[in-house]
């Protein structure tokens, strides 16, 4: 089994998705979530974001070594700020940083253009080392 992780056309190799390949005599499994972390706005902490981890947290305890976890945008709100990646995200989904491919949303844009998510998710966020918005 193989996947191909794309966001924004793809990573290196001439715009080529990237690829992974599976084991093929092991299972695979991705767990997937967008519109994932907003405990800036709410000062107790976000408790969806606590659930959500909490259950990605026991499916990653049951699955084989080749499951990982794939964001689908909206990795951390309010505004882009830093904080929300820092104090939220990186609290409730952040112990997945290993097993994590992600893919931003629109708010992962905000801040006036600060790129909040490509600094706090590093190359994860931009393979072929291009930090930015879609140009397509």
């Amino acid at each position: 089994i193989g996947a191909a992780v794309v966001a924004c056309g793809g990573g290196g190799n001439n715009g080529a998705p990237t690829q992974l390949q599976a084991n093929a005599k092991t299972s695979w499994e991705v767990m997937t979530a967008g519109d994932i972390a907003q405990c800036n706005l709410r000062p107790s902490g976000d408790t969806n974001a606590n659930k959500t981890a909490q259950l990605i947290e026991r499916q990653l305890a049951g699955a084989g070594s080749n499951a990982n976890v794939l964001t689908l945008g909206d990795n951390a709100y309010f505004l882009g700020l830093i904080i929300g990646y820092t104090e939220c995200y990186e609290k409730t989904w952040g112990r997945f940083i290993d097993k994590t491919f992600v893919i931003p949303g629109n708010h992962d844009y905000e801040n006036n253009g600060e790129s909040n998510y490509f600094k706090y998710f590093g190359a994860k966020a931009n393979p072929d080392g291009k930090a930015g918005r879609c140009s397509h």
